[in-house]
């Protein structure tokens, strides 16, 4: 059966972040705040106890082409699930809407990271013990269901570009990887 939803675009998902990005709350403004700010209280939310935000050099060796400039990451410990996953590719409302308490309900707020980057690398350990598994991938909203992208090249996350930032990371997380985020800068 046919999809008889809405046909989502890259087109359309690059506007909506343009214009989110230039209006209302998640401006840059003059000193960048709203971002940190935004990276804070998903630690928050998420129950987290410890944050880490810093900038790396490239990723030297990388396949993906947007490893190979500097970027800025965030690690934070805590709990990441593969609903967690679904939520960052939700532009707008999102699972946690369903709960009036928690911050970052829209599904907007991250999303202010893209006055820094074209797209960025996710990775978590959902679960514990010997259950626990790794949860990593790209957002590239740039990316189209029906090969209409405009950087496919960007869609590939490889086993060995993951094994590079969990290594640039490792001094973060240490034994307990949870959530972190790997923002390539524009350049």
């Amino acid at each position: 059966m046919a999809n008889k939803g809405f046909i989502s675009s890259p087109e359309a998902f690059i506007r909506q972040i343009r214009q989110n990005l230039t209006e209302g709350r998640y401006t840059l403004g003059n000193d960048g705040f709203s971002i940190v700010k935004e990276l804070v209280q998903n630690a928050d939310d998420a129950g987290a106890t410890k944050l880490h935000i810093g900038v790396h050099d490239n990723l030297s060796g990388s396949d993906h082409p947007l490893l190979r400039s500097p970027g800025l990451f965030v690690v934070n410990d805590g709990p990441f699930e593969p609903h967690d996953a679904d939520n960052l590719r939700r532009f707008g409302i999102n699972t946690k809407a369903l709960d009036s308490a928690k911050i970052g309900k829209f599904g907007l707020g991250l999303k202010s990271i893209f006055h820094l980057c074209e797209a960025f690398f996710f990775l978590g350990q959902a679960g514990s013990g010997p259950s626990a598994r790794l949860i990593a991938d790209v957002l590239n909203p740039w990316s189209g269901e029906h090969d209409d992208g405009f950087h496919p090249d960007w869609d590939v996350f490889s086993s060995g570009d993951r094994n590079r930032i969990l290594a640039a990371l490792a001094p973060f997380y240490g034994n307990s990887l949870c959530f972190c985020l790997w923002i390539p800068l524009r350049q």
